[in-house]
């Protein structure tokens, strides 16, 4: 939408190592790992972005923000259309099997519209800019809330998972 600042911080790259943060993708797993909770979470280092860049920004931002879901579902796509080339047997398959419902699983996550999530920023457009600025004001809190709901309501994960499970299912043509 041009901005050149994600190109100018070396972000835009299919390198998975560039997008790697210490707590988020190391420490908090971890922890929830060695604490056996219900479930596990982390996150990546967020894409610098410079609205001002921005010809229509309540239009650019959502594209923008939309844009890694659609990579994540992209992916997942391609994927399930590469594991049907081979045979349906064998650690490859299930490693594909695996991204494709990850994948999914990272789509439908990061539509949640809740700040910080990508989600939030999509709805930020379409509400009139006195609601969007009310709405993205918890965004402070929009983390915490994240992790509360998971943790103290489960069936909400449990129904992304579910739902991504129903698509990766599909995809795999099973």
């Amino acid at each position: 939408m041009g901005d050149p600042t994600p190109k100018n911080e070396g972000r835009l790259s299919l390198n998975p190592l560039r997008h790697l943060e210490w707590v988020g993708s190391f420490i908090v797993p971890l922890l929830l790992i060695l604490t056996n909770s219900p479930f596990l979470f982390g996150w990546a280092r967020p894409v610098p972005i410079n609205i001002a860049y921005y010809r229509h920004p309540q239009r650019d931002l959502a594209l923008v923000a939309f844009a890694g879901p659609l990579s994540n579902l992209i992916l997942a796509l391609l994927l399930s259309v590469l594991i049907s080339l081979f045979p349906p047997e064998g650690i490859f398959s299930l490693v594909v099997a695996l991204l494709v419902y990850v994948n999914i699983i990272l789509a439908l996550f990061n539509l949640i519209p809740l700040p910080p999530l990508d989600g939030s920023k999509i709805i930020q457009a379409i509400l009139p800019a006195r609601l969007a600025s009310a709405f993205l004001s918890g965004g402070k809190w929009g983390f915490a809330v994240v992790i509360g709901l998971f943790w103290f309501f489960p069936s909400v994960l449990d129904g992304l998972a579910s739902w991504a499970r129903g698509v990766t299912i599909f995809l795999l043509g099973g």
